[in-house]
């Protein structure tokens, strides 16, 4: 009777949609396939077919004209992709399929052909120059730069494996700063020049070199390539940057291929996706590290993963808030059906709960009753049904979309899942139709289109009101339609849609602004939103997620109108500090979580694996030190007062009173360690660029250094693929993976016993980076 009365509820929604205004739409069939689509703006769209000709939109995709795209004597170069700077969108790169490419500095208005010494296999644009651009070629291992629009092009590193543009922006480092991992005399070192001419060495032994926006890691080694080890520097706004080993809550007899990837730095936490079996191993663990990015901690046991995908999300738009999928039975055999469950923090991953089912839709008649999503790993699984992951915007606070079923673990079977969305960042959810789809959300929030995915269709359905009634609508007379990607333009905050079908030939445009009243009034129409989970207890009146009331203004539920261009939902209304609580702290390093769900409460114990540690080495009579007790404040998380777990401070042993009570067995200081723990490579993510460096190069000079280097598997640039939002199943990642990047390494855990690490620093106070100078790596001095 409850899913009778579910289908009443569905049937009634949609009849409402006859009382408003029709969508409008345009159906274009293309000669060849589209390769690559992107938007410039909200009305410019360009699209590579896989013929090689480039079409242009200036109406968000109703109408297409072919571009004829300039040539030069002898060339016969195609379009291959597409590049937008992320400093002007009216500079655009199309990359030839040869060596040629074709620049525009007006938004495509008008193009120029430049003649490139080699076809690309890399490009990265400079963050803040349009006219910087960066190519390197895998099979010369040759990087080149222009910094004219593609006139000229200058080599600037040989026996690369990899290069990057420095930290742009930053005042005391050359904007024309690039940084390479090149070979020479038989070892791998990491350099950076601003001329091409003079190079400066920034780290020894480096062959791998992945930046984050707040940290910058390297994959490093020693003299004999039998170790390997992962180092981090906070310094990323400095022309000489200190490097530190980083440290992980592991022991010596760690042995198996390794998988490591970092799946967040946002909210001042990294996260990191590591896979402790094989390759192909379908868990992982999750840990999270100090805002230094140094010291990782335990967070999420058996994250569920395949290859290069961890089932991993932070909520965008609202920080602290995270998804993921955790396999509830990881010691019973490949062969035994998966048991995986949906687990959400509301506090940067310091405990986890299952989501709560959405109202209205019944439970099994038999075991546990939660909701559960879908995630990236869904969609590279190999399987022959496909389902959208869990999905958010930056642009769309507290918007979150996904496909699940009810139910004690996740379903794969079509006829269990829904198409669900929550409004309130994953506190509650609504079904909003029965069936799997693939989805995209508009104007910032205020409008969730999907269609229908693994089946033909002629309809699309949508919500204005954040899932209170659904609506459909007939956008094609076609009964061919599999639909395969929604995109809208990158900002996600337009009104209008790209339907994409599985061929690749079809691109209908429905633009939903006749659907509305109008514009909204700035002030009538919107409310304050504050994201923030019924379970955390108000302190002082304030209704507090990591450490703070942080209120937005979004569209009220009630008014049809569209959002004006000058709306700014990520524009924070107010911010207000609250009270610390017990909800405010996560394990230290160096102690384990134990979740007490009956007082709803973490508790820390000691890690007995994790050496004990002495005063630091440049602990001298009459200062003091840190002493954990156990646990420390979340990265990022911003209350005050309160509650009081932060480390204490102990006097320097200087007298022999002070020399007999510096044993630290009571817990010990865990700031900064020099862990023995070991490790070899690092997976990263990273927004917009999806990049795997191959070692190819050194197999070709060196078979024994070839043996001992970690197997790294070969991968491409991704330059965020048709959409900044979600993306079609099998193709690049969705926005929810625009951080993350992987890297492929085998685990060889012994550390020298000359490695020196950081002794007892506080890396969550404000001197920690003055603490750390004595320690950090000089790579003028040490390996």
């Amino acid at each position: 009777m409850k899913m009778k009365g579910l289908y009443l509820f569905f049937i009634a929604a949609v009849a409402i949609a006859a009382a408003e205004s029709l969508p409008e739409s345009h159906t274009k069939t293309f000669e060849s396939s589209i390769f690559d689509l992107q938007y410039v703006n909200h009305k410019l769209v360009l699209a590579v077919l896989s013929n090689g000709k480039l079409f242009k939109s200036t109406d968000g995709g109703n109408t297409w004209s072919e571009q004829v795209l300039p040539t030069s004597s002898g060339s016969s170069t195609k379009a291959a992709d597409i590049h937008i700077s992320p400093s002007s969108a009216k500079t655009i790169l199309i990359h030839g399929n040869l060596n040629s490419n074709w620049w525009s500095k007006d938004g495509g208005a008008t193009w120029t052909i430049d003649s490139a010494p080699v076809r690309f296999s890399e490009l990265d644009w400079h963050q803040t120059e349009p006219g910087y651009f960066l190519g390197l070629h895998n099979p010369t291992h040759v990087s080149y730069v222009t910094t004219d629009y593609g006139k000229t092009y200058n080599k600037w590193y040989s026996s690369a494996v990899g290069s990057n543009w420095g930290d742009a922006g930053v005042d005391q480092v050359d904007k024309s700063t690039v940084y390479g991992m090149v070979w020479e005399n038989n070892i791998f070192n990491m350099k950076s020049t601003s001329d091409g001419q003079n190079y400066r060495l920034q780290q020894k032994n480096t062959f791998t070199a992945v930046y984050m926006q707040n940290q910058i890691f390297t994959l490093s080694h020693n003299d004999q390539f039998n170790d390997f080890y992962l180092r981090v520097t906070p310094d990323v706004g400095k022309e000489v940057k200190q490097y530190f080993r980083a440290e992980f809550p592991w022991g010596e007899d760690l042995e198996e291929k390794n998988l490591y990837s970092i799946l967040d730095d946002s909210t001042g936490a990294v996260f990191m996706g590591i896979n402790h079996q094989d390759y192909d191993s379908r868990w992982g663990h999750l840990y999270v590290s100090e805002p230094m990015g140094v010291q990782y901690v335990f967070s999420l046991g058996y994250m569920v993963h395949t290859y290069d995908n961890f089932d991993f999300m932070r909520v965008r738009g609202a920080k602290g808030i995270l998804f993921a999928n955790s396999l509830e039975n990881p010691n019973e055999g490949a062969s035994a059906a998966e048991k995986i469950r949906t687990y959400v923090s509301f506090n940067n991953g310091a405990w986890w709960d299952p989501l709560a089912k959405p109202a209205g839709v019944e439970c099994p008649p038999t075991g546990a009753c939660y909701l559960n999503l879908h995630g990236w790993r869904s969609i590279v699984a190999g399987e022959d049904k496909l389902f959208g992951p869990f999905y958010s915007a930056d642009t769309a606070i507290g918007i979150v979309v996904g496909n699940g079923n009810v139910g004690e673990y996740l379903s794969s079977n079509p006829n269990d899942i829904y198409t669900v969305m929550s409004s309130d960042g994953g506190v509650s959810f609504k079904a909003l139709n029965k069936g799997p789809s693939i989805y995209e959300i508009g104007d910032h929030g205020g409008i969730i289109v999907w269609a229908p995915i693994n089946q033909p269709t002629k309809k699309i359905y949508y919500t204005k009101d954040y899932g209170k009634t659904v609506k459909e609508y007939s956008f094609t007379d076609r009964s061919d339609v599999w639909v395969w990607n929604i995109i809208s333009e990158d900002q996600l905050n337009g009104t209008s849609f790209l339907i994409m079908d599985q061929t690749g030939f079809v691109a209908a445009h429905i633009d939903f602004k006749s659907t509305y009243d109008g514009v909204c009034n700035l002030g009538s129409d919107y409310e304050d939103y504050v994201p923030w989970h019924d379970q955390v207890v108000p302190t002082n009146g304030l209704h507090c997620l990591m450490g703070e009331q942080v209120t937005y203004r979004r569209r009220k539920d009630s008014s049809n109108c569209y959002s004006p261009d000058s709306f700014d939902q990520n524009k924070v209304k107010s911010v207000q500090s609250c009270l610390c609580t017990e909800d405010d702290f996560e394990c230290d390093f160096g102690y384990k979580p134990r979740w007490d769900s009956a007082n709803h409460q973490l508790l820390c114990d000691r890690d007995d694996t994790v050496k004990l540690f002495d005063p630091p080495l440049w602990c001298k009579p009459g200062r003091k030190y840190n002493v954990t007790q156990g646990y420390r404040l979340e990265a990022g998380n911003g209350c005050r007062g309160g509650v009081d777990k932060h480390p204490k401070e102990k006097d320097c042993p200087g007298t022999s009173q002070e020399d007999s009570n510096s044993d630290t067995s009571e817990g010990g200081s865990s700031k900064g360690s020099s862990n023995k723990a070991g490790w070899v490579a690092v997976g990263i993510m990273i927004p917009i660029v999806l990049l795997i460096i191959g070692c190819a190069f050194v197999a070709l000079n060196n078979e024994k250094i070839r043996e001992r280097l970690p197997v790294i598997g070969r991968g491409t640039f991704s330059w965020g693929g048709s959409s900044e939002g979600y993306d079609r199943p099998g193709g690049s990642a969705p926005a929810l993976f625009d951080d993350e990047e992987y890297i492929i390494g085998n685990l060889d855990d012994r550390h020298s016993d000359e490695e020196e690490g950081m002794k007892n620093v506080d890396l969550g106070s404000p001197n920690a980076g003055k603490e750390l100078e004595d320690f950090a790596f000089d790579p003028e001095t040490k390996k």
